[in-house]
């Protein structure tokens, strides 16, 4: 069941998951609606404070709703973005979210060194749900 993160609840999302630091992405999929939303789902390998199984790895989907802006770029030879090993952040934006996991090291204090990092996207609701 998809549960959604409101802005007063961004540290405290964020910290059942541990940052999301050391996460695996294994998909990214933006679907287009008939009344022409987008919606983002990333599914992604991580750790989650509330599972006791599996040493608390477990699947996680975030679904970013009405995306208005959606940046990709995984052109490094060293290291992918599969891998986030820094963390993913999330942005009150007022009345948008931004969500970063491009593998910045810092979280963007700001739009535009949110529209810097390598991968993020900007929406305006944020949700989640476990899959194990």
């Amino acid at each position: 069941m998809k549960q959604h993160v409101k802005p007063a609840e961004i540290a405290p999302f964020l910290n059942r998951f541990y940052n999301f630091c050391d996460t695996v992405i294994e998909s990214i999929q933006l679907a287009f609606s008939d009344n022409a939303t987008r919606e983002l789902k990333i599914i992604l390998k991580t750790r989650d404070a509330e599972c006791i199984k599996n040493e608390g790895w477990t699947r996680v989907v975030l679904c970013l709703n009405d995306v208005s802006e959606l940046k990709l770029i995984d052109h490094r030879k060293q290291a992918s973005l599969q891998v986030i090993s820094h963390g993913i952040y999330v942005l009150d934006l007022n009345e948008n979210l931004g969500l970063e996991f491009g593998g910045g090291t810092t979280e963007p204090e700001s739009l535009e060194e949110l529209r810097s990092s390598q991968a993020y996207a900007i929406g305006g609701t944020l949700a989640f749900e476990t899959l194990e």
